[in-house]
């Protein structure tokens, strides 16, 4: 068995009452924060970084269905302009789904707007010209000019400036990024909150020990003194806990067993150990007697 910290309160009657066990509650500590990070971490990646991420891997979509566009000689806000975005996505992807070969606009349209509806901002208003942007910078929303406007904008941000150089695509969100940051935000939500309530429980939970009259007072009331106690089952010792076996004529257990923690209320371990002695001491003395001995 762990060292404990062999500390007990002490009542004004010369009562000793458990405390909580301190390695126990910092070791509970460390792993909620653990947790808790992860759920802050989770909840940041969800709401701030992950759609980052997708609204630049947007916009290089939309670089490149602009420079299809002009390519073709069809560059024109009417053009350039979805105004049914979530319809004509679920085309190209019904399209793609059938293995038809789809042209380089319709791919670079297709990854456009994917990663729109993958960051919630799937609507008319983010897919014309011009139009005030979702992205915010400086502290206010991004002003997209005309589709000539947007092309230059967004070439002087993806192309380098080496004359000839490709542009350098951003990482694009797949379907599960951002769910899979809420799933982690969860796990850590529901590992720390499981925690804290564990540790809210143990703290209400105290034992009492008397010690003139060696007599345990359980958290529900009931008393066991050493005379109670059959048998200290140590089956579960490396596990920190013990079960006491009762006598039938007990009172409240009858018979039964009653299984202690041992490592998140001290100085319990050292009160049933010393009810084992003393049982065992009485066990001893019982064996040597005369009447024992013939």
């Amino acid at each position: 068995m762990a060292e404990q910290q062999p500390s007990a309160a002490t009542t004004s009657t010369g009562m000793q009452t458990t405390v909580v066990n301190k390695k126990w509650a910092l070791k509970m500590i460390l792993i909620a924060a653990a947790f808790l990070a992860l759920l802050i971490w989770g909840i940041v990646d969800a709401i701030i970084v992950y759609p980052k991420r997708g609204a630049r891997a947007a916009e290089f979509g939309e670089f490149q269905h602009l420079s299809e566009l002009q390519n073709a000689s069809k560059i024109s806000n009417d053009q350039a302009t979805v105004k049914d975005p979530a319809t004509e996505l679920s085309k190209l992807l019904s399209k793609q789904k059938d293995n038809a070969s789809l042209s380089a606009d319709e791919k670079a349209m297709l990854d456009w707007l994917t990663q729109l509806k993958l960051i919630n901002q799937l609507n008319p208003a983010n897919t014309a010209f011009p139009r005030t942007d979702f992205r915010i910078e400086d502290g206010k929303p991004v002003t997209v000019g005309s589709a000539d406007e947007r092309l230059v904008q967004l070439r002087n941000r993806f192309t380098k400036a080496e004359a000839g150089a490709a542009p350098k695509a951003p990482s694009p969100l797949s379907w599960w990024d951002i769910p899979s940051q809420w799933a982690i935000a969860a796990v850590g939500a529901a590992v720390f909150g499981w925690i804290a309530l564990l540790m809210l429980r143990v703290k209400a939970i105290s034992y009492k020990w008397d010690p003139a009259t060696k007599t345990l007072t359980l958290p529900s009331g009931a008393t066991l003194t050493p005379a109670d106690i059959i048998e200290f089952d140590k089956s579960k010792w490396e596990k920190f806990y013990i079960t006491l076996r009762t006598r039938e004529d007990h009172p409240t257990f009858k018979g039964n067993a009653i299984e202690l923690d041992l490592y998140r209320h001290v100085p319990l371990e050292d009160w049933v150990l010393e009810m084992e002695q003393i049982v065992d001491a009485r066990e001893t003395a019982a064996a040597q007697t005369p009447a024992a001995q013939s």
